[in-house]
């Protein structure tokens, strides 16, 4: 016999209240949590270094899969490891001890540049600074005495001092020289030259001190400013002092631009940002001014526009206006550009070319310089072997004049002891000037990446955290979530990376990744242990009471029904043996117990293997439900099927009771189909899974009314109507109207299964019909013809009867056929 199901229930009710708001609070907590961690972590040294480095791989993969892509209008000169390698020519040894001094190094090729090559912009990333200390440690190391007298190193100093001199007024006059060629109409250089901001604070306040030397200094400088007025924010941390370079630069009347080089690397010391404008602090009228950075200055060489003669957007051309965080425009009569840019002026390097690429010329200082002077008519003799002079002079003319008239040339160091060499996003150790080339390159082909702020960078993080807590919403399954989130962990990469690719459009790749998987893991561990629990508490409520495959749907399906209550469509059926209290009283309590577990436990296997769920036993009677606690739609055909075998099955039970025991027990069964009320009921102390309504208190009436009618099945008009045609045999039995109810119900005998209906069941059906339209000798005559075929019929006797007392005492008028009956039982 089957016990204990009720107080499993009761708990298994407590638990899915406990699993409903852990299912919903948890998710949310895990999300909330995770996004925290997520911001911390993104804003975090390590996590803007692995953010770089994704963006790193992205332009990698990009590279590697469309190949280089440079503007033509650039090239870089750089002075690399033969260019300063005596070995390797005459002219290389010119980077040798000396010749920073006598600027020979660079006063050859400026020749050549204004004679031969006439390159547009000639953008040297070279700080030309005094001698100074260096000038002095040089002279001290080349004196073979430590203790040699005063005069002698006075002498030597001068010598350098008037070498110096001389070199940089050489350099002088060949800028003199340019500007000359310029105003004559003639191809000419426009040479722009690098500065930088101290980043070390105890150089830049020694250098703000001397507070006359850096008013000269930023008058210089801020020659070439925006006006005021066209660049809105990016005046957090302004700079205040700057590195003078050598007196002739410095002098206004030289004709020179000048850029500012300065370039903070990222996280993990790559260089992905170049700013593009810089806020100064002019010291003497104390006004925010903003300069345009290197690069940026030698694109405005290039494109013929004086900074210092900018104007506002609708005020004519040039145009410029910049927002930090935005972009920066800058208009001219015939075009206009819209340069993305952080909140600190910064381009973000969209990085589509290597160093050593063929679409970025990258041309050794040294042979720049050769073949420029074999070139020159007046220099050629400088190359004394006529072989080498023809070879140079081939290589100028059909592969460096090319890649320099009229472009942007800019010259840096490139060798592998200079110190000024960086990583980038395609390749390390490579000349930090690229930082400048790539930023023009960029703005030159309008090709961005742009990239996240850090606002925007909170507001996805949060909004994907919220689409993880939103599937907990939509969707009870677990199995749908895990879906979800799946496809978010899928989907958020290959969007970010569509992005990248087809918009330019940088979105956080890593942080957003790792939280998605984190909740993915999360989530899934924390449904796996509450599935695990529910399940034991599901197969500890049902075990007992639903059929295994039942069971495992409820395992696997638990969001389909509710412990809290839910309405339901089901059949609803009760059986009890007749006459069990005088059965009860015949036997011991041993006997008794042990007759009920040898009728009741083939009868709940009958019930378990049809899908019912038995909500309860009441001593020798049954209740049992099919519908509940998940749908099915064949409720009513499983019912009937079960209340059939189960008759079957009592054939040979009863007989065996009966030789064992010399009892005989006879069952009655009730069935009804409606819709019912179904989850845990009771107090709040103890509760219990089960069904109420009134389609389960008419199938609890319908069992007793068998007793009236001689018959073990009875099922209620609504079950009727949901068996399919054809496949079962009913005998309409009466029209009653049950105790506690004013409205008559069909009720129908269930017969057995089978396509055909007997000619017995035919004439017991045309006798109700007569006898309900009182017309009593018809109905009498065709209650007779079923007696023929089943004369034991105590159904067809007791329509009979009822005739004979209808023909003497008529049903009042308006009857409408029903019997009322008075008892429940």
């Amino acid at each position: 016999m089957i016990h204990g199901n009720k107080s499993a229930v009761n708990a298994a009710g407590k638990i899915a209240r406990g699993h409903a708001s852990a299912e919903h609070i948890l998710p949310f907590s895990f999300s909330l949590l995770a996004c925290g961690l997520a911001m911390v972590f993104f804003f975090s040294d390590a996590g803007q270094g692995l953010e770089g480095k994704a963006v790193d791989y992205f332009q990698l993969f990009r590279y590697k899969l469309t190949g280089p892509v440079c503007a033509p209008d650039l090239a870089f000169i750089g002075i690399d490891d033969k260019s300063v390698d005596p070995s390797y020519s005459a002219f290389s040894s010119l980077w040798g001890r000396d010749s920073w001094v006598t600027r020979e190094a660079y006063t050859f090729q400026l020749q050549t540049h204004a004679g031969i090559y006439h390159p547009k912009v000639l953008a040297y990333d070279i700080i030309f600074r005094p001698g100074g200390k260096v000038m002095e440690s040089s002279i001290s190391s080349r004196l073979e005495n430590k203790e040699q007298s005063a005069a002698a190193l006075s002498k030597a100093r001068k010598l350098y001092e008037e070498a110096e001199s001389e070199g940089n007024d050489s350099l002088l006059n060949l800028l003199f020289t340019f500007d000359d060629l310029s105003q004559q109409g003639k191809p000419a250089p426009r040479p722009l030259f690098a500065y930088y901001f101290p980043d070390d604070a105890a150089l830049s306040a020694r250098l703000a001190g001397d507070s006359g030397k850096q008013e000269s200094v930023f008058k210089r400088y801020l020659a070439s400013a925006i006006p005021e007025g066209l660049v809105e924010g990016g005046v957090e941390s302004p700079m205040q002092a700057a590195i003078p370079l050598i007196d002739q630069l410095m002098a206004e009347s030289t004709p020179a631009w000048f850029g500012p080089i300065n370039v903070q690397r990222d996280a993990g010391g790559v260089v992905r940002r170049v700013p593009l404008l810089y806020a100064v602090q002019d010291p003497q009228t104390r006004h925010i001014r903003h300069v345009p950075s290197f690069a940026l200055n030698a694109l405005m060489a290039y494109w013929d526009i004086n900074p210092a003669q900018l104007k506002k957007m609708g005020g004519g051309t040039p145009a410029f206006h910049a927002v930090a965080g935005d972009s920066i425009v800058i208009q001219t009569k015939d075009w206009t550009r819209r340069i993305p840019v952080d909140e600190q002026f910064r381009l973000f390097l969209n990085t589509e070319c290597g160093y050593r690429d063929r679409v970025l010329p990258s041309l050794s200082y040294v042979d720049v310089t050769e073949c420029g002077l074999a070139l020159d008519a007046d220099l050629g003799y400088l190359i004394r072997d006529p072989a080498q002079r023809r070879e140079k002079i081939a290589l100028g003319r059909d592969t460096i004049l090319p890649r320099l008239q009229g472009k942007i040339a800019v010259i840096g160091q490139a060798f592998t002891a200079s110190g000024d060499i960086g990583s980038f996003a395609l390749e390390d150790n490579v000349p930090n000037a690229l930082a400048h080339l790539y930023a023009m390159d960029n703005i030159l082909r309008g090709d961005y990446l742009r990239y996240w702020t850090p606002r925007q960078a909170v507001i996805l993080l949060a909004l994907l955290a919220a689409a993880t807590c939103l599937l907990h919403v939509f969707f009870r399954k677990f199995t749908a979530v895990a879906v979800g989130m799946g496809l978010l962990c899928v989907v958020y990469p290959a969007a970010a990376a569509a992005s990248a690719l087809w918009l330019g459009r940088l979105e956080p790749f890593l942080t957003p990744s790792l939280m998605l998987l984190a909740l993915f893991a999360a989530n899934s561990i924390f449904h796996y242990i509450l599935e695990s629990r529910r399940r034991g508490v599901l197969r500890k409520a049902f075990s007992a009471a639903v059929s295994p495959r039942v069971l495992e749907l409820l395992e696997a399906n638990p969001e389909r029904f509710s412990l809290q209550g839910e309405k339901a469509e089901t059949s609803v059926f009760f059986s009890d043996i007749a006459g069990f209290t005088t059965i009860a009283e015949k036997l011991a309590p041993q006997e008794l117990s042990a007759l009920l577990n040898r009728y009741l436990t083939p009868m709940s296997d009958i019930i378990l293997a049809s899908d019912g769920y038995i909500d309860k036993y009441q001593g020798d009677a049954i209740m049992a439900v099919w519908g509940v606690p998940l749908p099915e739609k064949e409720h009513a055909a499983k019912a009937c099927g079960a209340a059939l075998d189960q008759l079957e099955r009592l054939k040979s039970l009863e007989r065996e009771i009966e030789n064992d025991t010399g009892i005989r027990i006879d069952v009655r069964m009730g069935i009804n189909s409606g819709i019912v009320s179904a989850g845990n009921m009771g107090s709040a102390k103890k509760q219990q899974y089960t069904v109420m309504g009134d389609a389960v208190n008419l199938a609890a009436r319908l069992e007793p009314i068998n007793k009236d009618y001689g018959t073990h099945i009875i099922i209620g008009e609504n079950t009727r109507k949901l068996l399919p045609e054809g496949g079962w045999v009913t005998r309409l039995l009466d029209k009653v109207v049950v105790k506690g109810k004013t409205e008559p119900v069909l009720i129908y005998e269930l017969v057995g299964r089978g396509p055909g209906r007997p000619d017995w069941i035919k004439f017991y059906e045309q006798g109700l019909q007569r006898l309900w339209e009182k017309k009593w000798a018809e109905a009498g005559a065709a209650f007779g013809e079923c007696r023929k075929v089943r004369p034991q019929d105590p159904a067809v006797r007791l329509m009979l009867e009822r005739v004979d007392q209808y023909k003497v005492s008529p049903p009042p008028e308006g009857w409408n056929g029903a019997f009322a009956r008075q008892s429940k039982d």
